[in-house]
């Protein structure tokens, strides 16, 4: 009897359709918006082709080559900050994996409950909707 009182309940329950209704009317909300975009991209397009054409294509690899280089220079910097900092003993190590570990867990859970909590404003959105 439980699995079908179970059952009754979940097949009654109209937060899912709630929730797909508000998916809809948010998914609709965002669509009304898009031929302001496409205005707007279609304002902009001449401009940024002349800037595309008109750019020196010797300045623009020197700029990229200049920023590869910083990037590489900072990345090894970092990365000697980090093999220098790293603690040979294992204990620690271990210790410090464990912390991460239970951090995640905690994430996770954080990160359920926020779901859960999205998902129950949609569906009421959704409700509204309706």
């Amino acid at each position: 009897m439980a699995i079908t009182d179970d059952l009754r309940k979940t097949l009654s329950d109209p937060t899912p359709l709630y929730f797909a209704a508000g998916t809809a009317d948010l998914a609709l909300q965002q669509a009304r918006k898009v031929p302001a975009l496409v205005e707007q991209i279609r304002a902009e397009a001449p401009a940024r082709i002349e800037a595309v054409k008109a750019a020196d294509p010797k300045a623009v690899q020197e700029k990229a080559v200049a920023r590869v280089k910083e990037t590489t220079t900072v990345v090894q910097t970092k990365v000697n900050e980090v093999v220098a900092g790293l603690e040979p003993d294992l204990k620690k190590l271990g210790e410090t994996a464990q912390g991460l570990a239970l951090r995640g867990v905690g994430r996770a859970l954080e990160y359920a409950v926020k779901a859960r909590e999205t998902y129950e404003r949609v569906a009421e959105h959704g409700e509204q909707a309706v």
